[in-house]
């Protein structure tokens, strides 16, 4: 039987006050395999000097062991009572009050199946101002020690001293303290407050609530070079870093990261039940850093683009990632340089370190990446002359994709700002067009279809990319069109409303153009 937590509130309450009555408690307790029963307690209070009841007088009825506290007021003749369901025996009440000098008096007996009588004859006066013990908790899920819970005291009457016992044998007495459960289970958490300034009480109360811990689940899986795990079945200087993000109604929270060498495994052992999302990427030195895009489950470059891990119900162990090979032709003499920043309105351009930026070719396809410093600045450099788009990847924000246009005599593209948002951005910059084989789409916004005219050369088989705004590929078609104009339109009825982009290019990549429309 643990140790009632009213037996330390009443001597700290008596320590308070200086002075008082408190009826012995007594921990022996009898036979507790007889089964339970409910206990009464009633009585009256009444005015030591003139013997008239005293109505509207607060009495405090308190079992900690059963996780049990209630404050009753005495009616128009003085009595009150409460009934104590299924309690049984062996366990200690306490009844407490405070009379006119803010002086508590208590008595305390063991559980009986039989009405408890206790009154108080008291000095009469205004009741002292009232506290109301309330308090909530939070599990703390970023917390790494597991059932790590947050306790917040909004008790009213302004307490001066706080008294937490958890139910696990442990006790705080700051207002809001933090506190871990070693073990799974079910717990009683009390609360008593009190209100003495100048050592002197003016009101207390109590308050228990049941508190049940967390089930954690379990997540791991191995990271692919392409088709081969790191390091697996023998090391080869890789080293990977995992990092987990849980959904959070439309936000991603980073919740964990891993670094992991050994057989290419990365491992969570404690995560909380909910939808993540999974993303790894080979660290700077190792041997094929350069090598591999980092990617997400799924073998995604783009969080977007990745499907969610539901660990609602269980755990995962297979949640491979295979990361996407570079191009390893990618050589030439121009570079680009520029920073990513915060670009919601009204937050100023903070910059956002260590975000990962991705360079694509005129025709979409990533041809490499590079990560911003800590200022959020980066540079891409051994680039040959041509037309490219950028794209800032953040688990959870969103990017703009930005064209750049690198020719000679400019081996530079500099001062280049790129935005990242917290919402889905709905706008686009005007793009830059690298030829002018087609004219604008129209109608612009369009309804079911969109049409473009072409202007040919030579015979040639054209692709349609129609790509969203994350630079995923919505829908794709080819045509063989002869020299010439030729108009050709394109069926708009799968598609989401929303701003697109439309790449026309042909087989042999000679010729490309890029439009932009929207979809209403």
């Amino acid at each position: 039987m643990k140790k009632p937590i009213l037996l330390i509130l009443t001597c700290l309450l008596l320590a308070i006050t200086g002075s008082g009555k408190a009826g012995s408690l007594n921990l022996l307790f009898s036979n507790t395999c007889r089964s339970s029963y409910p206990v009464i307690v009633q009585g009256k209070v009444y005015s030591d000097s003139t013997g008239v009841p005293i109505s509207g007088h607060a009495v405090l009825i308190t079992a900690s062991a059963l996780g049990y506290s209630a404050t009753h007021y005495s009616d128009a003749d003085g009595n009150y009572s409460d009934t104590i369901p299924d309690v049984g025996p062996g366990y200690t009440i306490i009844v407490a009050t405070l009379d006119c000098h803010q002086v508590l008096h208590s008595q305390s007996f063991l559980s009986i199946p039989t009405p408890v009588t206790i009154n108080f004859s008291i000095c009469d006066s205004p009741q002292p101002v009232e506290c109301h013990a309330i308090f909530y908790f939070i599990l703390d899920s970023l917390n790494k020690q597991a059932n790590t819970f947050r306790f917040f005291d909004i008790s009213t009457g302004n307490p001066d001293h706080w008294f937490w016992q958890f139910g696990d044998g442990t006790t705080s007495n700051i207002k809001n303290p933090k506190h871990q459960f070693a073990t799974p289970g079910t717990y009683q958490v009390c609360l008593m407050i009190t209100k003495a300034p100048g050592g002197q009480v003016v009101c207390w109360d109590s308050v228990c609530q049941s508190l049940t811990t967390v089930t954690y689940r379990k997540l791991g899986g191995h990271l692919f070079a392409g088709n081969f795990p790191i390091n697996n079945p023998v090391s080869t200087g890789d080293t990977g870093l995992a990092f987990l993000y849980r959904v959070n109604k439309n936000r991603l929270v980073p919740v964990d990261t891993s670094r992991f060498t050994e057989l290419g495994y990365y491992a969570f052992p404690q995560v909380l039940p909910g939808n993540y999302y999974l993303r790894a990427e080979l660290t700077p030195g190792s041997s094929k850093f350069n090598q591999f895009f980092p990617g997400y489950f799924n073998n995604s470059l783009k969080w977007t683009e990745s499907t969610h891990i539901d660990l609602a119900d269980s755990n995962a162990y297979t949640c491979q990632i295979h990361l996407l090979a570079c191009p390893d032709s990618l050589a030439g003499p121009a570079s680009i340089w520029g920073d990513v920043t915060n670009g919601e309105p009204g937050q100023g351009p903070v910059a956002i370190p260590y975000a990962e930026v991705l360079l694509y070719n005129s025709l979409m396809t990533p041809v490499g990446f590079t990560m911003a410093d800590h200022q959020g600045r980066f540079i891409l450099s051994g680039i040959p002359y041509g037309n490219y788009y950028l794209y800032v990847e953040f688990a959870g924000k969103y990017s703009r994709l930005t064209g750049v246009s690198l020719e000679p005599p400019n081996v530079v593209s500099d001062t280049l700002h790129i935005q990242l948002f917290d919402h889905n951005v709905t706008g686009i910059s005007d793009l830059v067009s690298p030829g002018s084989i087609a004219d604008r789409v129209f109608p612009n916004p369009a309804d079911d279809r969109v049409t473009v005219k072409l202007h040919t050369s030579a015979p040639a088989r054209y692709l349609f990319r129609i790509i969203d705004m994350t630079g995923r590929t919505v829908t794709s078609m080819d045509a063989d069109i002869t020299a010439g104009e030729a108009t050709f339109s394109i069926s708009l009825a799968e598609i989401q409303p929303g701003i697109y982009i439309l790449f026309i290019h042909t087989s042999d990549g000679a010729d490309s153009n890029i439009q932009k429309f929207i979809k209403k």
